[in-house]
């Protein structure tokens, strides 16, 4: 919650659109991932966006859109792996340069 109101803080355009989970899965049972993941999927299929940072396998199938990240060791920064998407309105080079806005 407190990376949410950072966030919305910091950029009023993601004030009422958009909601952010850290890690939402850690200490779960299964039951209660995939309950996450059900609820996700309702949730998604709105209009507003939800940004999940996970390593959790189960919820890499969610969303339209993925990025992967991983620190470079030697430069230690962030690198964009790779990016998927399937929203037919935004090019792969859009969604690449609003997540690397965010990581700004």
């Amino acid at each position: 919650l407190a990376l949410n109101t950072v966030i919305r803080m910091s950029n009023p355009e993601l004030k009422d659109i958009t909601l952010i989970l850290d890690e939402p899965t850690t200490g779960f049972s299964p039951e209660r991932v995939e309950k996450l993941q059900r609820l996700l999927r309702e949730m998604g299929s709105g209009a507003q966006q939800i940004i999940i940072v996970t390593h959790d396998e189960k919820l890499r199938d969610i969303g339209d859109c993925k990025i992967k990240l991983s620190l470079d060791q030697t430069s230690h920064t962030t690198r964009v792996d790779y990016i998927e998407c399937t929203i037919q309105q935004l090019t792969l080079e859009d969604y690449r340069k609003f997540v690397e806005t965010l990581l700004t």
